[in-house]
């Protein structure tokens, strides 16, 4: 972690001990919303990526980083500060004044790094920019010094977790999977399908779907010849195809077979139990902990792989067909068995969970 955010987060926890309902005017916040009036807050890539682009503004800007989501759910009924972390709940006294601010909510980078420059008490943020802000990240990193290229890659994993820990059920779910599947973190590689990215309320194609599937774990097979690999998707289809793949190929391929495809944040209209969301993170935090992957639409996967840490370059994009040859394998992989020799290592380099994985989220606010 860099000096310059430890920093901050000492600074934060300070400032953080002394705002109270009677004093809250002589600090500057910056406020992560998603309101149950906002038009769009986007899925948790979404919202979630930008996190070390905030961070950063509001180190430069001496302002308190707060979250305050309403839609599906609060935050906090999925993640909480970690006990020790940076506390960013905001507090129930504290809503009428960011309700009641004059500024409007900053959506973009450029947007967001003048309003939280100014004088305005509270800056609601609501970034949603193709590179997460990592560009504007990244160049500040170098202005000041650093010189790691790509530092917002390197950062993201200690930021993630000094403001992140699953809640215990979430938390207990992904200890379980990993039990029940056998995965051990750092012994295995994922492939991500999102089968019904732009095409939501409709069904895709199951052709091109299997084509997507099976290719996926081809690609998979190249990182990690002989496996095991992690699959996850949006589509019980694509996961059905994933596990006969397996089978046919006598490798190990798991999955967690739900009763029904994947929820999405922000594309689903009706009143839900925020369980009913789990799935997201836990299949995030799982996918988390792979050495490599593949993929291919949309940034879940790609996120997975900020939080984990782990090699950036292990990974395919493993689309096959109507992609542009540019950004995608569009000749797909061939499917590559292990040799013997690797196949034994592999067994032999599993080593046993130690628990608990995360740290014990801290209290929540008032």
């Amino acid at each position: 972690m860099p000096t310059w955010m430890k920093d901050y987060f000492s600074w934060h926890r300070e400032q953080r001990k002394l705002i109270r309902a009677d004093n809250w005017d002589k600090f500057k916040y910056i406020v992560m919303v998603c309101s149950s009036q906002s038009e769009k807050c986007g899925g948790i890539v979404d919202r979630l990526r930008p996190i070390p682009f905030i961070v950063r503004v509001a180190a430069e800007t001496k302002r308190i980083l707060l979250i305050k989501w309403e839609r599906p759910a609060t935050l906090e009924s999925f993640l909480m500060p970690p006990h020790g972390g940076v506390d960013w709940q905001t507090p129930k006294w504290m809503v009428p004044h960011i309700e009641s601010t004059n500024v409007g909510t900053a959506k973009s980078v450029k947007k967001l790094v003048a309003i939280a420059a100014g004088k305005e008490k509270v800056v609601k943020s609501q970034v949603q920019a193709h590179d997460y802000g990592s560009k504007y990240y990244n160049n500040q990193a170098l202005e000041y010094g650093d010189e790691v290229p790509d530092a917002f890659r390197r950062d993201y994993r200690d930021c993630w977790y000094s403001m992140f820990t699953p809640v215990p059920e979430i938390a207990r779910k992904v200890e379980g999977e990993l039990e029940r599947l056998k995965l051990v973190p750092g012994g295995f590689s994922f492939a991500h399908v999102r089968a019904s990215y732009g095409i939501e309320g409709q069904a895709r194609d199951p052709a091109l779907v299997k084509n997507w599937t099976q290719n996926s774990l081809n690609c998979a097979s190249n990182l990690q010849p002989g496996g095991p690999y992690f699959f996850a998707s949006d589509s019980m289809y694509s996961k059905q195809v994933a596990i006969e793949y397996g089978q046919e190929k006598n490798v190990p391929v798991v999955t967690r077979l739900d009763d029904k495809d994947a929820l999405y944040l922000d594309l689903d209209g009706e009143i839900r139990d925020p369980s009913e969301y789990f799935p997201i993170f836990v299949d995030l935090y799982l996918m988390s902990m792979a050495k490599c992957y593949t993929y291919n639409m949309g940034g879940y996967a790609e996120f997975a792989n900020l939080i984990s840490g782990s090699d950036f370059t292990c990974n395919v994009r493993h689309w096959t067909a109507g992609v542009d040859p540019n950004s995608a394998n569009k000749n797909g992989c061939q499917w590559m068995q292990p040799t013997k020799s690797k196949q034994s290592s592999t067994s032999a380099s599993a080593a046993k969970l130690t628990y608990p994985l995360f740290l014990a989220p801290t209290t929540t606010v008032t």
